[in-house]
């Protein structure tokens, strides 16, 4: 078993109020783009992701509204897109909303940080970090002005050092990020909740197994406290405390969480192979471990989650993949 991948971050990429950009009193928003931007709040909250992606298509073809709530509407659509593990679509609208604040913002404005931010996470989670590596270097050249945004260009640091093998980097990184989330007065966050879980994974793949367990159950506690608790956040954390059980022989421990995970992820209408797929393969070498009669359906799951039909990139639809494979 490996620690799961990239945790999600999203600090500040959720615009659900409406602000100022870069301080321009020229750049407040109209009346038509608060109501757009609370109906799609809305339709997000709810979970209907794809009445909000035919909100934003319909608003960006249909209503003149300025470039700037374009890209505000893009940016919190593919954040919530991002959340949910549809990587895909995700890049798909922090592009569009990259694409609307060039039409209008200076280039350094710290409101690019956030799309940014989404493409990078997802390169990251689909393996591609020359890629993410490139999109780092254009959020370095915007202003960080505040901790929220340095929380971005640290996570982002962090999880590149730590896929180019650079450990200690990437560890001072990961904290200066923490500490960053408490200066913005968010460490009790599911952002803060990720960075301690993706601590918890770097620990482990220098086996520090006690200091991976202390990390990861300061990430659940914290998760507990969180008020923005997104699914993906605890099937994350849950996949990694079954990682350190399984290195320390626990397991039943392991079994326990990842059965809770998977289950969180049955409930989740679509989610991007890229996410699904290592969580299952965990679930059922675990089973395979325990000698559980369940552990060739789980196989065959991962085994479908590998082919041609939910290659990387691909969402998932779960209402379908896993019916009848319910223990």
């Amino acid at each position: 078993m490996q620690c799961l991948r990239i945790s999600l971050l999203t600090t500040g990429a959720l615009l659900t109020s409406i602000r100022l950009f870069g301080g321009n009193p020229a750049n407040v928003l109209s009346r038509e783009c608060v109501r757009m931007n609370t109906l799609l709040s809305e339709q997000i909250a709810g979970g209907r992701l794809d009445d909000a992606k035919r909100s934003v298509d319909e608003t960006l073809s249909q209503v003149p509204i300025e470039p700037v709530c374009a890209g505000l509407l893009s940016n919190n659509l593919a954040a919530a897109l991002q959340i949910a593990g549809r990587l895909d679509e995700a890049r798909v609208f922090a592009e569009r909303a990259i694409a609307q604040f060039q039409k209008s913002l200076a280039a350094d404005d710290s409101a690019y940080l956030r799309p940014l931010q989404i493409i990078a996470t997802v390169d990251l989670l689909q393996g591609m970090t020359g890629k993410a590596r490139e999109v780092f270097r254009r959020m370095q050249a915007i202003r960080a002005t505040d901790p929220s945004d340095r929380v971005l260009l640290l996570w982002i640091s962090g999880s590149l050092l730590e896929r180019e093998g650079r450990k200690q980097e990437a560890e001072s990184a990961l904290i200066a990020a923490r500490a960053a989330l408490s200066d913005a007065g968010r460490q009790n966050s599911a952002d803060a909740a990720s960075i301690c879980g993706q601590l918890a994974c770097l620990y482990l793949h220098e086996r520090r197994y006690r200091e991976a367990a202390a990390a990861v159950n300061t990430a659940l506690s914290t998760l507990s406290l969180a008020g923005d608790v997104r699914p993906l956040d605890r099937i994350k954390l849950l996949d990694t405390r079954a990682a350190v059980c399984a290195h320390e022989n626990r397991w039943p421990d392991a079994e326990s969480d990842l059965a809770e995970a998977v289950s969180l992820a049955r409930e989740q209408p679509k989610i991007d192979s890229v996410e699904l797929r290592p969580l299952v393969k965990d679930y059922a070498y675990v089973l395979r471990k325990l000698h559980r009669k369940e552990a060739r359906s789980i196989e065959a799951w991962a085994s479908a989650l590998q082919s041609t039909n939910t290659a990387s990139g691909q969402v998932v639809d779960l209402t379908e993949l896993a019916a009848g494979r319910n223990e």
